[in-house]
């Protein structure tokens, strides 16, 4: 192994600063909270905390001229990105109180592929795995144990710092119980899901 205790919390220390700071992920983790409730956006963190690990797989892997060379690739992804959100915020905002609670898998999966694109093509996620890990860890010499160590240290932080986002997203929603708060606050969140979509293609 060859990320020392010092390099291991530099890049804790890091990552925290990265994910504290309000980004597209914590708006949608916010949205998709409050309009179909915690689990809902606990799911899309796990799509974040997904995606991060495979960013570590290729940055360990020494592939990091794949982003370059699939520029394409991520801007179409990114535009996909977009269009759930939209379609996502539609949803939101045609959805009665009743109907918000949001049990079906396939809202599940959506939320999990979102979180999931989001953080593949977030620009913050990028710089951190392809240019500042390497600045800490030597990714040509770096093994399996140091990529396992990344990545529970990834997650880590990651679930730490969404989960507030998530409950607070859910105290906001139980606060607002009654049916007509209800529909204002699925509405907000229906506003803000479309406009980060159109914010994440416009990207």
């Amino acid at each position: 192994m060859t990320l020392d205790a010092a390099g291991a919390a530099t890049l804790v220390l890091t990552m925290a600063l990265l994910s504290v700071v309000p980004g597209p992920a914590d708006a949608a983790i916010l949205a998709r909270s409050i309009s179909l409730g915690w689990r809902h956006g606990m799911v899309m963190v796990l799509g974040i905390v997904a995606a991060d690990a495979v960013l570590i797989a290729v940055a360990l892997g020494g592939l990091a001229m794949v982003a370059d060379a699939h520029a394409g690739l991520f801007t179409l992804i990114r535009y996909g990105c977009g269009a759930v959100l939209v379609v996502m915020g539609i949803r939101a905002w045609l959805a009665s109180p009743s109907t918000s609670a949001g049990r079906d898998g396939g809202a599940r999966l959506a939320g999990f592929g979102t979180g999931f694109l989001l953080t593949l093509t977030d620009p913050t996620a990028l710089v951190f795995y392809f240019g500042l890990m390497p600045a800490v860890l030597s990714v040509d010499q770096a093994g399996v144990a140091d990529g396992l160590l990344v990545l529970a240290l990834a997650t880590g932080v990651i679930l730490a710092v969404k989960s507030v986002y998530v409950l607070a997203a859910e105290r906001a929603r139980r606060w607002l119980s009654a049916p007509h708060a209800r529909v204002t606050l699925n509405r907000l969140a229906a506003l803000l899901l479309v406009g980060l979509g159109v914010f994440v293609v416009a990207g």
